[in-house]
C-alpha cells in the first residue's frame, strides 16, 4: 500500500540549503576551531560535580545521567520517543538526575523542560507534579505529538528566503525553535531559573553542550563549553557561576548548541564576555566537540549513563562512539562497549544486530583509585530482527486502520494558516496500544520511503537518505516521517528497558 498521500504540507528547502544561504549574515571574524587532540593523560577526569554544583541542595544522590545526541530534527524526534519510553518506565521523572544534550537532542530537552515549567506555573505548582508529565503523561502525549507533527516542516520556503534577503537567518532559526519547541509565554526562561526547580522539585539538572570558536581553542578540551543551571564551564577559566538573577536564556543556549556550520550560524555570547581582551566569545554547534553529550556526565563521576545516539551514521560506523572513546583515552580513561566493538570489527555498512548495548568507562579519580561508569547505549538503527517484527504490523488491518484514521483526523482539522487545532475535540488521539501503532508507523514509512525513486537516487549520495539514517542537513520533515522517528525512538528505548529489567 502506498501512503504517500499522508506526507502532507509544503516541503521547505532543505536545512543544508538554509545553512548555505545563511552565510550572507555570517559573523565577522568567525574562527573555526581546530579542536586538536589533547596530549595523552595531561587532563584528569574530575569525577565530581563542579564547585557550584556541589553547593546545590540535591534531594537525592546523583547517580544517573541521560545523554541526548546531536542530529537536528531527526535527533529531536527520536529523543522525544526515547524520553516517552523512559518516562513510562518511571526513569525520566524519578531516576534520571542529569540531562546532558547536544544540538537536536537539546531541542527535545528544551521542549520537555519548557512544557513542564509552563504546566506547573499555570497550575499553581502542584506538589505531585513529576518531571516530564506535561510532555509524556498519557493525558498530554497525544496533544503534544499532534503539535510536533503539525510543526514538522520546521522552516518554510517563503520564510527562509525572506530571512536571507533581510539578513535575519539567525533570528528565524531562534524564532522557529521558540515556536516549535518552546512553551507559550515561557520562552524567556533563563538557565539560572531552572536551579530552584532542580532543588525543590527534583528536576534533572540540565547541561547544554556547545563548541567554542573564539577564543580559538588550543586543544579539544578548550573547545568544550557547557551551559548549566548553575553557570558555565569552558574556555580557559573553568567554571563560572551565573550572577544573581542573570544568565543566558535557555532558548539561546539551545540555539547555540544547534548552530551547525560555524561560519553561518555561530553566535556571540555577551553574557560571558568578561575576557581580559574585551572580546566577545563566539560559539556554535556542540557536535564537533562531542556529539553525544556523554563527556559532561562522565567527568562528573556519575556511575550510570544512558546514551541516546541519533547521529547521522549511514554506514553504521558509530562515529560519535569512536570519537568519545578517543577523547576519553586522552584523559587516561578506557571506554569499552563489547557489542559495539564486535560490530565495528566486522562492519559491512549494515545496521548492527541490536539497537542497544552495555559497557563501561574505567577511569581513575584524583587519588588514583579506579572508578567505573556504566554505559547503556541506544543506537538509532534498524536491526533486521527488529524491522521484521515491525513489518508484521503492516499486514494487520486493525493497525493499518488506526494509522490511516489518525492521519485523516490530523488533515481534517488543518486551519487556513497551516497550523493544526490540536486542542480541539476532533484532534487525533493516539491508540492506547502505542507499541503496535508505532511499529506500524515505522514499518510503513520505512517501506514507502526506502522504496521510493527519490530515496533510490539519493541512497548512494552524500545525503544518505535511507530511513532511519536521514540527512541532518534536511531540517524539515513530513508528518508521517516525523512520527516514524518518534516511534522508532520509543520502540528501541522500550526494547532496551525490557532487556535491562
Amino acid at each position: 500500500m502506498n501512503l504517500a498521500f499522508l506526507s502532507e504540507g509544503i516541503r521547505g528547502i532543505t536545512g543544508l540549503s538554509f545553512l548555505t544561504l545563511a552565510g550572507c549574515t555570517a559573523l565577522n571574524e568567525v574562527i573555526l576551531p581546530s579542536l586538536a587532540p589533547e596530549p595523552f593523560n595531561e587532563i584528569q577526569i574530575e569525577g565530581e560535580l563542579t564547585p557550584a554544583e556541589q553547593n546545590v541542595n540535591w534531594q537525592d544522590s546523583i547517580d544517573t545521567g541521560l545523554a541526548l545526541s546531536g542530529g537536528g530534527m531527526r535527533s529531536a524526534y527520536y529523543s522525544i520517543g526515547a524520553m516517552k519510553a523512559l518516562y513510562d518506565a518511571g526513569l525520566l521523572g524519578q531516576e534520571i538526575d542529569v540531562i546532558s544534550a547536544v544540538s537536536g537532542g537539546s531541542y527535545a530537552a528544551y521542549w520537555t523542560y519548557a512544557n513542564q515549567r509552563a504546566a506547573d506555573v499555570e497550575n499553581n505548582y502542584p506538589v505531585d507534579s513529576v518531571f516530564g508529565s506535561a510532555s509524556f503523561d498519557n493525558e498530554h502525549f497525544s496533544n503534544n505529538v499532534c503539535r510536533r507533527l503539525a510543526d514538522a516542516n520546521f522552516v518554510t520556503t517563503g520564510a527562509m528566503v525572506r530571512s536571507v534577503i533581510t539578513g535575519q537567518s539567525r533570528e528565524l532559526y531562534t524564532q522557529r525553535l521558540r515556536s516549535v519547541f518552546g512553551a507559550r509565554d515561557h520562552w524567556q526562561l533563563q538557565m539560572h531559573e531552572l536551579l530552584p526547580w532542580v532543588e525543590r522539585r527534583d528536576w534533572p539538572y540540565p547541561i547544554i553542550n556547545t563548541t567554542i570558536n573564539r577564543p580559538e581553542p588550543t586543544g579539544w578540551e578548550d573547545g568544550l563549553f557547557e551551559f548549566t543551571a548553575a553557570g558555565t564551564r569552558g574556555l580557559l577559566r573553568g567554571e563560572q557561576v551565573w550572577p544573581t538573577e542573570q544568565s543566558i536564556t535557555f532558548l539561546k543556549a539551545i540555539a547555540t548548541s544547534g548552530a551547525a556550520l560555524a561560519p553561518f550560524l555561530a553566535r556571540e555570547i555577551e553574557e560571558i564576555s568578561d575576557r581580559p581582551d574585551g572580546r566577545v566569545a563566539v560559539m556554535h554547534d556542540g557536535g564537533p566537540s562531542e556529539n553525544l553529550g556523554a563527556i559532561a556526565l562522565i567527568r562528573r563521576g556519575l556511575p550510570r549513563v544512558i546514551v541516546i545516539d541519533a547521529e547521522h551514521d549511514p554506514d553504521y560506523s558509530f562515529g560519535a562512539y569512536v570519537n568519545l572513546k578517543d577523547r576519553l583515552s586522552r584523559w587516561g580513561a578506557t571506554l569499552v562497549i563489547p557489542g559495539i566493538e564486535s560490530h565495528l570489527s566486522e562492519n559491512d555498512g549494515d545496521s548492527p544486530e541490536e539497537s542497544s548495548f552495555h559497557g563501561d568507562v574505567i577511569w581513575r579519580d584524583r587519588g588514583g583509585a579506579p572508578q567505573i561508569t556504566r554505559i547503556s547505549y541506544v543506537k538509532m538503527s534498524l536491526p533486521s530482527r527488529e524491522l521484521e517484527t515491525m513489518r508484521r504490523e503492516i499486514t494487520d488491518n486493525s493497525a493499518r486502520q488506526e494509522y490511516v484514521t489518525y492521519f485523516e483526523s490530523l488533515s481534517t482539522i488543518d486551519r487556513s494558516d497551516g497550523t493544526v487545532a490540536c486542542d480541539s475535540l476532533e484532534a487525533p488521539t493516539l491508540p492506547n496500544e502505542l507499541g503496535r501503532f508505532f511499529s506500524y508507523a515505522v514499518a510503513i514509512y520505512e517501506q514507502d520511503w526506502n522504496d521510493s525513486l527519490r530515496a533510490r537516487m539519493l541512497r548512494s549520495g552524500f545525503l544518505g537518505l535511507n530511513f532511519p539514517q536521514y540527512s541532518t542537513g534536511d531540517q524539515s520533515m513530513y508528518r508521517d516521517q516525523a512520527l516514524a522517528f518518534i516511534a522508532l525512538g520509543y520502540l528501541q528505548t522500550m526494547k532496551f528497558l525490557e532487556g535491562a529489567s
